[in-house]
């Protein structure tokens, strides 16, 4: 008997386990460690030799993470090379705005949760990107890296910087949950849509349902109750004399073979 418990305590446990979900949460890193993982990757290719020298510029020590109100994230690849230039380039503005911003990467190749989280975050401003990197200081927003964005970039920082008030950190809503204004709107009507269909489906069952109970009882009420007896005592009757009529037909044939006999014995007898 206990083993039989115990087997269906495991059993329980095994269907149990697949819905159990564990969400890990998106792994970021700052600057100075987005800058020594580029560096660990390219530093072996003489082509990127340039990017690396000025990687290893960067003043790791004095850095100060988390310190500047602006934060720029970058959604990047371990190997992708225009990743490589975004970070390059921040690496090399940051001591004129270390003050102002605070860079925050996140590296979706080899982590799924931030894969999810560059996907969340690309449909919340309206982004059809689907590859890195992705730039996004406030709500703006860059799908790709090239020099011709440096100065719009700078100009995004220095407006932020001067009014804060307007800056809004699009990666901490999505982390927590919050949807854009138009997804939102359309979450809503989908969801007005979804209880209209069932409202309708709803009433149309009904109708069949009181629409057969109608026809139903109309039907009953135009046979006339004497209609319907005579019609039972007509079947009853059938049903009474069928196993009469089946017997007479027995008895004749009976009858039959007995005078048969009979005739055989009175020639038998005249012999």
């Amino acid at each position: 008997m206990k083993k039989k418990i115990s087997l269906l305590l495991v059993a329980v446990v095994m269907c149990i386990l697949p819905m159990i979900s564990v969400n890990a949460a998106p792994v970021s890193t700052n600057l100075a460690e987005a800058v020594a993982e580029e560096i660990e990757t390219f530093g072996q290719y003489d082509d990127y030799a340039d990017y690396v020298k000025k990687l290893k510029k960067f003043d790791s020590k004095s850095y100060e993470p988390g310190k500047g109100s602006v934060k720029v994230y970058i959604f990047r690849g371990s190997t992708c090379t225009h990743c490589l230039d975004a970070v390059t380039y921040f690496a090399q503005i940051y001591p004129e705005y270390k003050d102002v911003i605070d860079v925050v990467t996140y590296e979706v190749y080899n982590n799924s949760e931030n894969s999810d989280l560059f996907k969340n975050v690309a449909e919340y401003l309206g982004s059809d990107s689907s590859g890195v990197p992705l730039l996004v200081i406030g709500e703006k927003y860059y799908e790709g890296y090239g020099e011709s964005l440096n100065s719009e970039i700078e100009q995004v920082i220095k407006d932020y910087a001067k009014d804060s008030s307007t800056y809004v950190d699009v990666i901490e809503k999505v982390l927590n949950g919050e949807k854009s204004d138009a997804k939102a709107k359309e979450e809503k009507t989908n969801a007005k849509i979804g209880y209209i269909i069932l409202g309708v489906t709803v009433l149309i069952v009904v109708a069949i349902i009181v629409s057969r109970v109608f026809s139903k009882d109309e039907y009953y009420d135009d046979i006339e109750p004497e209609e319907v007896v005579e019609e039972t005592k007509e079947v009853k009757k059938e049903i009474k004399e069928e196993p009469k009529k089946t017997a007479t037909k027995k008895t004749t044939k009976s009858t039959t073979k007995k005078t048969t006999t009979t005739k055989k014995t009175t020639r038998s007898s005249k012999k």
